[in-house]
């Protein structure tokens, strides 16, 4: 396959998409119960610090989950 201004832009699409995908990667949320059994969820950052969090307990997972993506975000992981 000979080389062209078209493959050119092909493999730097690739290169970006998996790029930012290794920017976030790092970033993940976590639901976990607190010490009053309530459900919570926190946004942690690469380097486990906190860049988000419920502001309140909820008596059910599902409100929890409705809540954290009214907030942006995508996918909460399970710590239960």
């Amino acid at each position: 396959m000979p080389f062209s201004t078209e493959n050119s832009r092909v493999l730097s699409v690739l290169f970006l998409t998996k790029k930012t995908m290794r920017q976030q990667r790092g970033i993940r949320s976590k639901m976990y119960q607190d010490r009053v059994g309530e459900f919570r969820w926190k946004t942690l950052a690469g380097n486990n610090r906190t860049i988000g969090a419920s502001t309140e307990g909820f008596k059910n997972a599902k409100d929890c989950e409705s809540n954290a993506k009214m907030n942006g975000v995508k996918k909460i992981d399970k710590e239960l």
